[in-house]
């Protein structure tokens, strides 16, 4: 029965052995934390790096040049806003076209044989989403001044509808 006995440890040896575990629980525990500090701080320092290296890129100015035209440039030059202008489009605006030095043409001498005579209030209607956090666009209609309203249907003027379904269309809409 004694050699059963002397197989468990005493109560100096087991007192012994729970203060070895405390320890080892303590600098286990000691090690975590400073880890994870460590790799917060690491995450922290990576990603104020990127930031600031997308902030410089943003700031930097970027000009691409296409087409004769360099962008940020204030206004588009005549013979470039001209070269976008199709032939069917000219034969829909007529031959009264001038070109107004600040990017645009001026048709008919600014005038418009349209029926403006209706009681429509201004208005302007803003929907949102959000979109990983971010608030985006959704739909934009406007209604700001009478000059702003098409009163011919679009198949009057040319502009009818087409079956185009632009990239990504099916996996928005269906």
């Amino acid at each position: 029965m004694n050699a059963i006995f002397k197989a468990f440890p005493t109560n100096k040896s087991i007192k012994g052995f729970m203060n070895n575990k405390n320890v080892n629980k303590q600098t286990l525990s000691l090690l975590s934390l400073i880890a994870t500090i460590l790799i917060a701080l690491a995450g922290y320092w990576l990603n104020v790096s990127s930031s600031s290296d997308t902030l410089h890129e943003a700031r930097s100015p970027v000009t691409y040049i296409q087409n004769s035209s360099v962008l940020g440039r204030e206004t588009p030059s005549e013979d470039l806003t001209r070269s976008v202008l199709l032939e069917s489009v000219t034969k829909q605006l007529g031959n009264d076209i001038e070109w107004n030095d600040a990017g645009a043409f001026i048709l008919n001498g600014n005038k418009t044989d349209l029926d403006a005579s209706v009681s429509s209030a201004p208005y302007a209607n803003l929907k949102t989403k959000t979109v990983q956090g971010q608030i985006v666009p959704t739909v934009a209609n406007a209604l700001l001044s009478k000059t702003t309203r098409q009163y011919k249907d679009s198949n009057q003027t040319g502009n009818g509808t087409t079956h185009f379904r632009p990239a990504g269309w099916n996996q928005v809409y269906q």
